[in-house]
């Protein structure tokens, strides 16, 4: 639940939905549904095998490596997920599917980015827990 709690918090902070009055709770229940899950958490892993199975794994490369993050369009995120799965997600949210789209095209690069040191991607639940407490620590993200 925790990678799933820091993927709400990245979301909620996209500049555009800052504006809004959006719930914690709600927006993590959503995104819960429409993310790949694993052990009653967020399945960053899966995510990041079909996203490079898909044709970019030149932008998920470039969040896990120490160099420049590549951005994801929310364009991008509609062919990625499905216009279905994200109209879904904003009617649930009660938003514009366009708003949320472009909340998704800001949290996961960022949350891939924020889970990987030195190329590597951490998503065991043991590495994930430690390198959670890190960032809580040290960065405040958590």
């Amino acid at each position: 639940m925790e990678l799933l709690k820091i993927a709400t918090k990245l979301f909620l902070k996209t500049p555009d939905l800052r504006k809004s009055d959006l719930q914690f709770e709600p927006t993590l229940k959503g995104l819960s549904q429409l993310l790949p899950a694993y052990a009653n958490d967020f399945d960053l892993q899966s995510l990041v095998n079909f996203m490079s199975n898909s044709g970019f794994s030149g932008q998920v490369d470039s969040w896990i490596s120490k160099g420049k993050n590549l951005p994801l369009t929310k364009i991008q995120v509609v062919d990625l997920l499905g216009c279905d799965k994200v109209y879904s997600f904003a009617g649930e949210l009660r938003i514009d599917p366009s708003l949320a789209a472009e909340g998704l095209s800001h949290m996961i690069p960022q949350l891939v980015d924020k889970q990987s040191i030195d190329g590597v991607l951490y998503t065991s639940p043991i590495s994930q827990n430690a390198f959670l407490k890190f960032i809580e620590r040290y960065m405040g993200a958590a």
